[in-house]
């Protein structure tokens, strides 16, 4: 396992950058990007979340979760699946409309909003996305995902330094066992089947809806 620390002295004995030339802040802000990197090239397990709302009676907007990144699914208790769409082709469709039950949604000024209306509350809409990766915040912090590829930051780290220094060469060195890293850290996620509840965060969690990750 590998903390914050660990993997910016593999960086600097990889690079032998200077103090001066890299402070540890800089290196501990490279290494942050290189997390929202890694989880930005897809959906992952670890990065898993579920939440609901109510819907309330003539309300279109809800909030989203704090750490809200991306949305996978939206969906009723009964398993009806909103649909995606934009809010000027919502307020063509139903302006002015209500629903039971809204079998839209689009994102508007940081918000969920269902389409029709909803004429009538409580109605359960549930949530499955993406949250935020946890970033580094103190040396003695590791990567939220498995171990055994906590040292694609380093890489990731050492090709943007030697990027920064024009060397070319040695950056794409770097940045292509990114890459395999990571390609290997999907392969690793995606090759754990789709039945059976998943272990996630210490919680069961019986997934409604496959993941991108789960498709392999």
């Amino acid at each position: 396992m590998a903390d914050r620390a660990a993997i910016r002295t593999w960086v600097r004995n990889q690079t032998l950058v200077l103090d001066m030339d890299f402070s540890d802040v800089d290196v501990n802000a490279i290494l942050n990007q290189g997390i929202q990197e890694v989880a930005a090239r897809q959906a992952w397990p670890f990065l898993q979340a579920s939440t609901t709302f109510q819907t309330v009676a003539d309300q279109v907007p809800y909030a989203m979760p704090a750490d809200f990144a991306r949305l996978e699914a939206m969906y009723f208790e009964d398993g009806v699946v909103l649909a995606e769409t934009l809010r000027r082709q919502a307020v063509i469709d139903h302006a002015g409309s209500e629903a039971a039950q809204p079998f839209e949604y689009y994102f508007w000024e940081e918000q969920f909003n269902l389409a029709p209306q909803p004429s009538v509350g409580s109605l359960t809409v549930y949530v499955d996305y993406q949250k935020s990766p946890t970033l580094f915040d103190d040396d003695a912090d590791t990567p939220e995902w498995d171990e055994a590829f906590h040292m694609v930051l380093a890489d990731y780290c050492a090709a943007r330094i030697w990027e920064r220094e024009e060397d070319l060469e040695k950056s794409s060195f770097h940045l292509n066992w990114f890459i395999d890293g990571v390609t290997r850290m999907a392969q690793f996620y995606g090759n754990r089947g789709l039945d059976g509840p998943m272990i996630v965060g210490g919680e069961r969690i019986i997934s409604r809806y496959p993941w991108s990750w789960q498709r392999g």
